[in-house]
């Protein structure tokens, strides 16, 4: 029998692997991807989107790489097909309700609140069984119950909203109250969002499984509050800027403020966008997947906040000045940057480890390009 010093000396000597995510995908391979996917899509009323996210999917995992090897994308779009029904049957309800008997409204948003976090399980159950890396399938052990607590506290706000007009009389007084209330539960949401997310992704990340590798996000409220405060200190920067560039043109230079204020109002619209968009996407990658890990496999985000802002602006430029047609050469540049910015460290052998334990669980390799092209819905 092996001493287990001398078991724990090797595991501990045992070498570290580090590398990029590597990206290999071309524009022009999924322009003819994305067109065909388009045109059929539309012909078939949407009937078609599923096929194509199937598609798409093969095509964003294959041009994936790990330490030199590819993710595999094995999902049957025929299944993916009974989950797409399901969501038109789901978000129908709720548009009709909303359309046509609008006093029930928050019926269609608790019939929501009561199917989405199983189809959300579902969704990333379906994606880690059907993503492979070298020959082995990922997993997700995420538990239904604690789907539901992660997921259901989203909706109480929306649902209150709902509900509140129902017992309020059409009167001035009961309007006050009516708007009073409405501020204090929008407020309240505000305030525990971040906490409230931080749930969601914990929910998520510590349910992927690869070989015997378990992962957990080790990622705390505090951090995402921090992230709120900076998107807000922003927006308030931007703001303050256009008004102080506004009061400058109109009461310095006299320019028309007819021009002069829409003008200003489009602009920062956009920038607005672009940078809180920017911002978000890139401090959030940028904690979730540095504080994801298991016990051989760790995980590095440094995607560059002022390159993801640059290419996202000069991306939407060319998507205006193209009509479009520009769209999938952007979806391919930003999910290169973001993929390449995540360094994966591996202790140890792989081979080794990958090949003693049968495939069958998850681990934190996976949603490393699932969470950049959205869910499927495997029912």
């Amino acid at each position: 029998m092996q001493d287990p010093n001398l078991q724990a000396s090797a595991e501990h000597s045992a070498p570290l692997h580090q590398s990029r995510i590597r990206f290999t995908g071309s524009g022009s391979e999924f322009f003819r991807i994305w067109s065909v996917n388009l045109l059929l899509t539309l012909v078939t009323l949407t009937l078609y989107w599923p096929f194509a996210r199937a598609r798409r999917l093969t095509f964003f995992h294959n041009h994936t790489e790990v330490q030199g090897h590819a993710l595999g994308f094995h999902g049957d779009p025929w299944k993916m097909f009974r989950g797409h029904l399901v969501l038109l049957v789901v978000g129908g309800t709720y548009a009709a309700l909303s359309y046509l008997w609008p006093t029930y409204q928050w019926l269609g948003l608790a019939l929501m609140a009561l199917v989405w976090p199983a189809l959300w399980r579902a969704a990333l159950g379906f994606r880690m069984r059907n993503t492979s890396w070298r020959g082995v399938r990922f997993d997700f052990e995420g538990d239904l119950v604690q789907a539901y607590k992660a997921f259901l506290p989203l909706f109480v706000p929306g649902i209150a909203l709902n509900v509140l007009p129902l017992w309020i009389k059409p009167d001035p007084e009961s309007v006050k109250i009516l708007g009073l209330g409405a501020l204090a539960i929008s407020g309240v949401f505000l305030l525990v969002l971040p906490w409230l997310m931080v749930q969601v992704y914990r929910f998520q990340h510590n349910g992927y499984r690869f070989a015997q590798e378990c992962s957990a996000l080790t990622l705390k409220a505090s951090a995402l509050y921090w992230l709120f405060m900076k998107l807000l200190l922003v927006f308030i920067g931007l703001v303050a800027v256009l008004v102080g560039v506004g009061f400058l043109m109109v009461k310095v230079l006299l320019w028309n403020p007819a021009i002069v204020i829409p003008a200003l109002m489009g602009l920062g619209y956009f920038l607005s966008f672009i940078a809180i968009y920017s911002l978000a996407v890139v401090l959030t990658q940028n904690l979730l997947w540095s504080h994801t890990a298991s016990a051989h496999v760790r995980l590095h985000s440094d995607l560059s906040f002022w390159r993801f802002l640059g290419w996202s602006a000069l991306n939407w430029l060319f998507i205006v000045l193209t009509l479009g047609l520009y769209w999938p050469f952007a979806a391919v540049r930003m999910a290169r940057m973001r993929l390449e910015a995540i360094t994966v460290e591996i202790d140890g052998d792989v081979g080794t480890w990958v090949s003693q334990v049968p495939p069958g669980s998850a681990g934190v390799l996976a949603d490393a390009s699932g969470d950049f092209f959205g869910m499927d819905m495997g029912l």
